[in-house]
């Protein structure tokens, strides 16, 4: 979403990834306001947002973290690839509005930083604000309570709207990220975390925001149905509709993503009628449908569909996860990794590799459990 609200003269927005762990950062910043000089409290927030200066950023590919093995080539009709600020101007912009708020005496907190940041950024890349009824969109790829909390607290008109998509695709491409893109072995300790992420970040369990500001934004209705969602968030939000918003910009310039070797912009109008899946096979599916079982019900996602025979077959499967196809996959590609090892540690690896499994299988026993006995809260989706 956050590209497609980049470019919006009602929208202050940085580039994707820019936010990473800044939130934590601030709160380290902000220690030290007013003993710290101007100067060091602007480097300190510049270096804090990762990917907001032109010398923070890779020429040969700018790597999305929201989208998975997928890498921004180009801007634009730009040769070369440059996202983000000047560094010099940036800071020079940003220690003007600090100066001011210490003039002023202002109780700094993590908002009044992230509005400076803001605005700083919009002033150095010449961005045309047509109206003071502006709204600040942030992308964050985790849900922090903690930060979660600070911004609604800090915020008065605060909304969350985390993307949703089908439990076992999203589970599917998140799986192929880190094994085959971007890796993270161990891959046994990998599998029940994913696994973990996807059942509870999709709860609503912050119960300091209230039931209308706290809405899901499904990834295929984003892809499919552009218009109706941007649309509908429009009205949300208290802006003005601009056909702007159904093209994908960084820095106001039409982003073009590589996948594959092959250039792609905009959104998929084809993506909910996909149904490949490149690592989960129908156990697997059956598995995560009954941990997830709530999220396919209240999202509306189709629940699939087996013979009374494979029910009873992959029903062993809930009380023996490790039968599962993935998880024999992230088996033995750990078990390939330590044959690679110095002989001498290959034993004691081997060991250790046993003992990771069994706790992965429990960690998953211990899911099943949870998704059959937990009552849990879940946001409304948005309609569309």
């Amino acid at each position: 979403m956050c590209t497609l609200f980049d470019s919006h003269p009602q929208v202050l927005s940085l580039p994707p990834n820019g936010y990473g762990s800044i939130l934590l950062s601030v709160h380290k910043i902000l220690e030290n306001f007013y003993e710290s000089s101007t100067s060091d409290v602007a480097e300190q927030l510049i270096e804090s947002f990762q990917f907001l200066t032109k010398c923070q950023n890779a020429t040969n590919g700018f790597s999305l973290i929201n989208a998975p093995g997928s890498f921004v080539k180009r801007l634009g009709n730009k040769s070369k690839l440059e996202i983000g600020a000047e560094k010099e101007d940036l800071k020079k912009i940003l220690i003007e509005i600090l100066e001011n708020i210490k003039k002023k005496k202002l109780q700094p907190d993590t908002a009044l930083m992230l509005n400076a940041i803001h605005i700083s950024y919009a002033i150095v890349m010449r961005r045309t604000i047509t109206s003071k009824n502006v709204i600040i969109f942030v992308s964050l790829h985790s849900l922090i309570d903690e930060n979660i909390s600070t911004l609604s607290r800090e915020y008065k008109d605060f909304w969350l709207l985390p993307s949703v998509r089908c439990p076992h695709k999203t589970h599917d491409s998140h799986l192929y990220h880190h094994m085959f893109e971007f890796l993270s072995p161990p891959y046994l300790w990998l599998l029940p975390h994913l696994i973990s992420h996807l059942y509870h970040d999709g709860q609503k369990r912050f119960s300091f925001l209230e039931s209308d500001k706290h809405i899901a934004v499904k990834f295929e209705d984003l892809h499919s149905q552009t218009e109706l969602v941007m649309q509908r968030l429009c009205k949300i939000f208290d802006i003005e509709w601009d056909p702007i918003l159904l093209e994908s910009t960084i820095d106001g310039h039409t982003m073009w993503i590589d996948r594959k070797g092959k250039l792609y912009t905009g959104t998929n109008h084809k993506i909910s009628q996909k149904n490949d899946l490149r690592l989960l096979k129908e156990r697997d599916v059956f598995l995560l449908s009954q941990i997830c079982k709530a999220y396919y019900k209240n999202w509306e996602y189709e629940t699939p569909r087996y013979s009374q025979m494979k029910k009873v077959l992959f029903e062993f499967i809930l009380v023996f996860p490790f039968l599962s196809s993935v998880f024999q996959r992230a088996f033995f590609m750990d078990f390939k990794r330590i044959l690679s090892s110095p002989g001498r540690s290959r034993a004691r690896e081997f060991i250790s590799l046993l003992k990771l499994a069994k706790k992965a299988n429990s960690q998953i026993r211990e899911l099943i459990k949870k998704s059959k006995t937990e009552n849990i809260c879940i946001p409304e989706v948005l309609k569309v």
